[in-house]
Formats: structure tokens, sequence, C-alpha cells
């Protein structure tokens, strides 16, 4: 403690005015320390407002971008759909490659992505294209599932066998028997051949306007 001493029967002012020092000196420290203190608390206020408030929307976006890109993909082989046959479950819209899924289906008949089961796979042309053909999907299915998303049938029986004397019009694409046609004929046209309807519209159009 300081203040007025007595010192070996002798006052000590000086004493007192060291102690009196050193008071206003750890005073003034306390008080340095106490500002200190509050400069510390503005600056991490002020580090604490200078940090970005990440709300997520970066992240959704590329996220977003992320699932677009796999949506036009297949889960299983991860190759681009273009142009090739696809297939989605019936129980869920997930795609795939016609060939990646039916494989699949040989050893399960579930999703390959939410593992949804399903007994049949809706089978279109191309990606976002409209259901073709139904096809049911059986566990180790081993016959390969005959897929002609081109099969053209004749105008007149309406078969579709017997293609190497099945005639294709070069006018309209309708396919037409060799024995079917009137008269019929015993060899494949070697220049263009159109049938009768197309034949028909052919002469009407060449044949000259009366006036």
């Amino acid at each position: 403690m300081c203040g007025w001493m007595q010192l070996l029967g002798r006052g000590h002012p000086a004493h007192e005015v060291v102690c009196m020092l050193d008071l206003d000196s750890s005073e003034d420290d306390d008080d340095d320390d106490d500002g200190d203190d509050g400069d510390d608390d503005d600056d991490g206020d002020e580090e604490e407002d200078a940090k970005p408030h990440d709300g997520g929307g970066a992240s959704a976006d590329f996220t977003g971008i992320s699932s677009d890109e796999d949506a036009e993909k297949c889960p299983i082989c991860l190759n681009t759909f273009s142009e090739q046959p696809v297939a989605t479950p019936e129980n869920c819209e997930h795609y795939f490659c016609f060939d990646c899924i039916l494989e699949w289906t040989k050893n399960a008949n579930s999703c390959p992505v939410d593992r949804t089961t399903f007994n049949s796979i809706y089978i279109r042309k191309c990606y976002g294209g409209k259901v073709t053909v139904q096809k049911p999907a059986q566990k180790s299915q081993e016959d390969a599932v005959d897929l002609d998303l081109e099969q053209t049938n004749c105008e007149v029986c309406g078969g579709s066998d017997r293609e190497d004397r099945l005639l294709l019009c070069d006018g309209c694409d309708a396919g037409y028997h060799m024995e079917c046609l009137t008269p019929p004929l015993d060899s494949v046209p070697v220049e263009e051949w159109f049938c009768p309807e197309c034949e028909a519209t052919n002469q009407s159009s060449s044949e000259p306007w009366c006036l």
C-alpha cells in the first residue's frame, strides 16, 4: 500500500511519490489494456463484417449445372445421349442406354440410380423422345430383344417379313412386297421406284394444263 509512511523514523515522501506514480502508471496500463481490448473487439467486429456471407447460392448453381449435365448421360456407361435408343424403367424417369439397361436387367430388376423395382421398361428412339416399345424386364434374361425402331410393313399385306423382297418407295418411303404389287415384280428395280400412289401423283402432275 502506498501513502504517507514512516521509514526508519523518517518521512519518505519520495517513496510516496514513487508509489503514486506506480499507481498512476498501473491505472494507465489498465486503461490502455481496456482500450486495446476494445480495439480488438472493434477489429473483430470489422473482420466479421468483412467476411462474405455464404448463402450457398453459388454452390447451388453449380449443383444445378452438374445435375443438368448428368441428366443427359447414361448413369451406367456415362456416355452422353445422342441418337442411340434409350429406355426408362416404368416406375421412375431415369434414362439409360437401351443396351445398358437391358444388360442390367439380366442381374437385377431395380433402377441403378434409386433402386426402385420395375417389371418393364419403356423404350424410346432417342433421349427425350416418345415411348415406342414397352418390354418386360425379367431378371437373368438371356434372350436378346429384337428391337427394330425403323420397322417397315407392306402396305398391301401388312407383313414385315421377306425384307429382301420389300421395296421402299423413293417418294414416300412406303413398303411393298414385290409379289404384292399389281402386276407383281420379279426383280428389284435398278433405278428409282415409286409406289402406285406416288406414280399416279407424278403422272397427274406431269400432264399439261388445258386452257
